[in-house]
């Protein structure tokens, strides 16, 4: 979000650890996550070794 909110979101069951958006503006974010699972992960471990 380009307004300064925020939202840490698990990778793996995609809960939201912490964040001030609102859920209704989080559905579309998570349901592309939990589609991308595997691309997440892959992702973080590469800029994360």
């Amino acid at each position: 979000m380009g307004d300064g909110r925020q939202a840490l979101v698990a990778i793996i069951g995609q809960a939201v650890l912490r964040g001030n958006i609102p859920a209704r503006e989080l559905v579309e974010p998570i349901a592309w996550a939990s589609a991308n699972v595997e691309y997440l992960m892959l992702k973080w471990k590469e800029l994360n070794p």
